[in-house]
């Protein structure tokens, strides 16, 4: 997995000077930045500022966000990094912690295709940590009008039909993917796999559920490193009913047993149906995909507005900075499976 920017974006000061300016003048401005007072409601009690650096040679805006009164971020803040990767969220003594959407920028790969990454969801000290969700998605460079150098302004294909993406939804522990739900969409077919990874993603675990859409097929039971070993795949038909059941061991088939001989493996069938019933139960990745779409458009807005932050437009930050809640697949099936 591609580690984040270790850039701080550091903002150096006279912190007297800052301080006697604001209270003549009510803002403080130099070569490099403005400083205001932040007039949350919320926060009355509390001295906080918003620090924004003003535009360099290419137009960018490296940092716009709420400082406490030691100047250090504490509050909600937008770092655009040199190497084109952006964070929108909470940062706390410092550094990122709470809520965040960190941007990845866009990567040209084999065949003129364009990888976008895209993560929001918990942060603690810097690392991604506690529930997220990460999103891959690929797309011809030639339906991309937009530059992709320019990180500030490109944008994903929206076509849904014909989009190849890959989503994570579930716990992180310090940068790692450690159980959740993984969704995988690649034109016309979808996979859903539920359960545990190893530090390369790759599906690796006992009691693991793998679902594909067009093959009608969910796997249950041990991954290696991505492959299935031992356990059980269960058939369906067009109806959602069980034709069959395959058991494999050592990655080979042992049994198979239809309907009519299936006393034995009531327990199997029950956990295969379940599992089917709660990834049908809605429809995941056109929620995924919406939501994704919801978080580009918000990064359209203008975020170099330094008011933005005394605005009602705060609390579409920290809508965005919380929209990996709306993506509850992993918590769905978890609960479920254990009733």
């Amino acid at each position: 997995m591609i580690e984040e920017s270790s850039e701080k974006n550091r903002i150096y000061y006279n912190k007297t000077e800052i301080l006697n300016e604001i209270k003549k003048k009510g803002k403080y401005e130099s070569k490099s930045v403005i400083i205001i007072k932040w007039e949350d409601e919320i926060n009355q009690d509390t001295e906080m500022y918003i620090i924004k650096s003003k535009e360099d040679q290419e137009k960018n805006i490296p940092f716009i966000g709420v400082v406490n009164y030691n100047f250090k971020r504490e509050g909600f803040c937008i770092n655009n990094y040199s190497n084109g990767d952006q964070y929108f969220g909470y940062y706390s003594n410092d550094l990122r912690n709470k809520q965040g959407l960190y941007i990845y920028k866009p990567k040209l790969i084999v065949n003129k295709i364009i990888l976008y990454q895209y993560y929001f969801g918990l942060w603690e000290n810097d690392y991604k940590n506690g529930r997220g969700v990460y999103i891959w998605l690929k797309e011809d460079k030639d339906k991309n009008k937009n530059n992709i150098n320019d990180s500030m302004n490109y944008n994903p294909f929206y076509d849904f039909n014909s989009s190849s993406f890959q989503a994570y939804v579930g716990e992180v522990e310090k940068n790692i993917f450690t159980r959740g739900a993984l969704l995988k969409k690649e034109k016309d077919n979808y996979f859903i796999y539920y359960g545990t990874f190893n530090e390369k993603l790759q599906k690796n675990g006992e009691n693991c559920f793998y679902y594909s859409a067009k093959l009608e097929e969910i796997f249950y039971g041990t991954f290696k490193n991505d492959v299935f070993s031992e356990g059980y795949v269960g058939k369906f038909n067009e109806n959602g009913d069980i034709k069959d059941v395959i058991k494999y061991q050592n990655k080979s088939i042992i049994e198979k047993s239809n309907l009519s001989k299936a006393d034995n493996l009531k327990n199997i069938f029950q956990k295969l149906l379940k599992f089917r019933n709660i990834i049908m139960s809605q429809d995941y990745f056109g929620l995924l995909f919406d939501t994704f779409k919801n978080v580009i458009d918000f990064k359209k807005e203008n975020m170099n507005d330094i008011n933005i932050f005394n605005s009602d437009k705060y609390l579409d930050l920290m809508d965005i900075a919380a929209s990996y809640n709306k993506i509850s697949i992993y918590k769905e099936i978890e609960k479920y499976l254990n009733e």
